[in-house]
């Protein structure tokens, strides 16, 4: 039985209703749902675009391409509609490098296939978002991401054979397809990770600020001291001492502060590549740590949220 209150409520509402008969509700929501599509379109093509030039479309790749790990990620966040963003970035990137039109209208599809793909077939036999719950999500997105990846990547490699200087060689293309894997595993976790559990910094106390940072710098001198570092024996201490700094971090702050230490070691070695292009460490090696950085804390995380759901169960 309705209240008199709620029958007060209905009414203003329908007066409100009735009032503004001359609105059309659902031009404005198309309007609307046209303008977000446009801005989120005009950013992927942005991040796309720029990502690519910078890390993709160079003379020397770099380890991380964060046009994957954007377009992805985004994917994720805004479903198919983002896709003629990936698509028109893409094309623009190589066009902008002096790729002829046909290698950079198959290199758009190849990027936009790789995208609606990853998403598909996660979607259908992972879950919905990156963010899993059990070890068996995790191995099942494992296993679609490298198949998915590496067919975009040996793709990608063979398609820039026919107009590039580059060598055929199977340990270039094995970086290709390490570097694409980085840009999903560090950029599309951290890029869902950020949005899901993002803290208020204004929340923290000013003391937890500054130690946060201390950590973060110790991170990143970590981070450097391995990249200049010429014995395999520097390699191998340092390589263990921050998977457990790594760890640490996650135990410490969250599994938001681990995935942007991650993403922050990502970029401090890409970076490098541009500006110590004679770095002791092989770029294999640092494929590979960068893979195993990422791992180790998707693995930590799907870990402590499936231990969330045993513990509120």
């Amino acid at each position: 039985m309705i209240d008199k209150r709620s029958d007060e409520k209905y009414q203003q509402l329908q007066m409100a209703v009735n009032t503004h008969t001359d609105v059309n509700f659902q031009q404005q929501a198309f309007k609307l749902t046209l303008m977000r599509r446009i801005s989120e379109n005009g950013l992927v093509f942005l991040l796309q675009y720029s990502g690519l030039l910078l890390c993709t479309v160079t003379d020397k790749p770099l380890l991380v391409w964060f046009a994957t790990g954007s377009a992805c990620g985004f994917a994720f966040l805004r479903g198919y509609s983002i896709l003629l963003g990936v698509w028109l970035g893409s094309l623009a990137a190589y066009l902008s490098a002096g790729a002829p039109f046909y290698l950079a209208l198959d290199a758009a599809i190849i990027y936009s296939a790789q995208t609606a793909g990853l998403l598909y077939v996660i979607r259908r036999y992972c879950g919905a978002t990156l963010l899993f719950s059990t070890l068996t999500a995790l191995l099942k997105f494992l296993l679609c991401a490298i198949l998915i990846v590496s067919a975009a990547s040996i793709s990608l490699f063979f398609l820039s054979l026919r107009v590039a200087a580059i060598t055929p060689s199977f340990s270039v293309c094995l970086q290709w397809i390490f570097a694409n894997l980085n840009g999903l595993f560090v950029f599309s976790t951290a890029l869902l990770t950020l949005d899901a559990y993002f803290p208020q910094w204004s929340s923290f106390k000013l003391n937890n600020k500054i130690q946060l940072i201390f950590s973060y710098f110790i991170w990143g001198v970590l981070s450097a001291v391995m990249l200049i570092s010429n014995a395999w024996a520097y390699i191998a201490f340092f390589s263990i001492s921050s998977l457990i700094y790594l760890v640490l971090l996650h135990l410490l702050w969250g599994e938001c502060a681990a995935i942007a230490a991650v993403f922050i070691q990502a970029l401090i070695w890409a970076m490098a590549g541009l500006f110590v292009p004679q770095s002791p460490l092989p770029l294999q090696v640092l494929l590979l740590l960068e893979i195993l950085s990422s791992l180790s804390l998707m693995i930590m995380a799907t870990r402590a949220r499936q231990q969330r759901i045993v513990n509120i169960g």
